[in-house]
């Protein structure tokens, strides 16, 4: 799946970004931040492999909270001063794309109700 791929490509992104941040934030917002991020490629995996459509269209879910967490993470280090103006629109528009694939990805089990 490409947004398995994309959602998993963010982790590194996110990783390389979050090793920048301050000492003390590293292991505060950045590990909250890598969390999440894995979370999205996470959920998608596990979802795919439960029994149901409807299983796995509430793993897919949980992916959109997860990156929904990022968002509002973004937010709060941007804030903080911890992002370029560049990476933060970069990383947010990876985000969207990422949510973009998740609601059609749900669109389309739910549809052929694949399971």
């Amino acid at each position: 799946m490409k947004v398995y791929k994309r959602a998993l490509d963010l982790v590194d992104v996110v990783e390389d970004m979050t090793a920048r941040f301050p000492e003390h934030e590293k292991y505060e917002m950045g590990r909250q931040m890598r969390r999440a991020t894995e979370s999205i490629s996470m959920n998608i995996s596990e979802g795919s492999l439960r029994r149901t459509s409807a299983d796995f269209i509430s793993f897919l879910h949980n992916s959109l909270g997860s990156s929904g967490e990022m968002e509002t993470a973004v937010a709060i280090v941007d804030k903080k001063g911890y992002l370029k103006e560049v990476k933060k629109d970069k990383l947010l528009k990876e985000l969207d794309e990422i949510k973009k694939m998740l609601y059609g990805l749900i669109k389309w089990v739910r549809e052929k109700d694949v399971k």
